[in-house]
C-alpha cells in the first residue's frame, strides 16, 4: 500500500486534516503533504514512531511495511470497510451535548457569582 494511502486511512479514520495531523504528531505540514502527493514514497521510522507515540492504534509495523494490509483497528466485510471501536456521534448528539455544556456553564456562573457576592459581604462586616 501506497504511504499517501495510509496517511488517507489515517486521517480518515481521525476525521481530521493533514495540517492538524502534522501539528499533532510534532511534524511540518511539509513531510505529510510530500507523503500525499507521493513525492515521499514511504513513510520515514521518525514520522511513523511520531504518529504511532500520538495515535497507537497505528501500528509501526503497518505504517513501515509495503504490503496492502490495514491496520488492525479496520475490517474489511463484503467489501465495506468499517472501523473498529469508533463511535458515530451524530449533530443531533453534538447539538445536545453543547446545550447542556451551556446550560452548565451558566449555572456555574451563577454559583460562582453567588459565592463572589457572599465573599463581598463578609469583607464589608469587618
Amino acid at each position: 500500500m501506497k504511504a499517501s494511502n495510509k496517511i488517507d486511512i489515517i486521517l480518515s479514520a481521525l476525521d481530521i486534516k493533514a495540517p492538524t495531523f502534522a501539528k499533532n504528531i510534532g511534524v511540518l505540514y511539509k513531510r505529510i503533504q510530500d507523503i500525499q502527493g507521493e513525492k515521499t514514497k514511504k513513510i520515514s521510522g521518525e514520522v511513523a514512531a511520531k504518529i504511532n507515540a500520538i495515535y497507537p492504534q497505528f501500528d509501526l509495523d503497518w505504517l513501515l511495511a509495503d504490503d496492502e494490509s490495514l491496520p488492525a483497528f479496520i475490517t474489511n466485510v463484503n467489501g465495506i470497510t468499517n472501523v473498529k471501536g469508533v463511535q458515530i456521534v451524530g449533530a443531533a448528539d453534538l447539538s445536545r451535548e453543547n446545550e447542556l455544556l451551556r446550560e452548565q456553564n451558566a449555572l456555574l456562573k451563577q454559583s460562582l457569582a453567588d459565592k463572589n457576592e457572599i465573599i463581598k459581604s463578609l469583607k464589608s462586616k469587618k
